[in-house]
């Protein structure tokens, strides 16, 4: 019986021995196969994390520049906006501008034409030398000489000075409304008498004189005003009589409207639409 068993399992060891030895080659070949595949899977496994990474990254590089590119685009729509909004605001001057300028105009020919119509009407006493006329700066300027006007350091007129001024006030009374400016200019020479304390108050009192001569003829009151230069704005050199003669004067001075070109300037403005 044990010898039976004996022989058993050395038949049963051979015959394992033999089968092992047969495969053992190639099950060490189908191992390293494997241990190959696996450490190919292992780096092509790296390889593939890798490139999951880098895409990943070149995913956010792009939605980053995709990101800045729409910040940009919204930045610079939002400049072309402001910018058609200068620009119509810049059209809207300029078209403002044109209409300032076409209305100066207008107003530079219609005061053009009231100062012809005033020159004209004035003709007779520029041409009997009883006073003289200028334009200048669109100003209309009626100089008369104190001396045919007043007598020496009075403010009250002559008779032959108020018929003149009387004259002078009928015709700018009945022309186009404007607004006038009697001034009073003297000379040097001191106030030696009288109820004037000073050249000043001289020029004052004789324009005040002249101004009420021009409510009599029709002027509105609104219209008309008074002033005094006294010595301060001659015309010739008060170092001759016939400087100081020049000096000594009334001056009649037509201020232009300007209203209608201030409204022009008030509105030129930038404006958004």
């Amino acid at each position: 019986m044990f010898m039976r068993v004996t022989i058993a399992i050395f038949s049963s060891s051979l015959l394992f021995s033999c089968v092992s030895s047969g495969t053992y080659d190639e099950l060490m070949k189908k191992h390293e196969q494997a241990v190959a595949e696996l450490s190919e899977t292992k780096i092509l496994l790296l390889k593939s994390n890798n490139l999951r990474r880098l895409e990943s990254q070149r995913t956010d590089d792009l939605e980053n520049k995709l990101g800045n590119a729409e910040s940009r685009e919204t930045r610079y729509q939002r400049e072309l906006l402001d910018l058609k909004r200068q620009k119509a605001g810049l059209e809207n001057s300029l078209y403002a501008a044109h209409e300032l300028i076409e209305r100066a105009e207008r107003v530079n020919e219609d005061r053009d034409r009231v100062l012809r119509s005033y020159l004209n009407r004035l003709r007779r006493l520029v041409d009997g030398g009883e006073l003289d006329i200028s334009i200048a700066d669109g100003r209309l300027k009626v100089r008369m000489p104190s001396d045919v006007l007043f007598p020496s350091g009075s403010a009250t007129l002559s008779s032959a000075g108020r018929a003149s001024i009387l004259q002078v006030a009928q015709v700018l009374a009945n022309g186009p409304s404007n607004h006038f400016q009697i001034e009073g200019h003297t000379d040097t020479d001191p106030i030696a008498r009288g109820p004037f304390k000073t050249n000043w108050h001289l020029g004052y009192g004789r324009a005040m004189s002249v101004l009420n001569i021009f409510l009599k003829a029709g002027v509105p009151e609104s219209s008309i005003s008074a002033a005094s230069f006294g010595e301060h704005r001659p015309r010739a050199d008060n170092d001759t009589p016939q400087g100081k003669q020049q000096n000594r004067r009334i001056e009649i001075v037509m201020v232009p409207d300007l209203s209608v070109i201030a409204e022009g300037v008030d509105g030129l403005s930038y404006r958004e639409r």
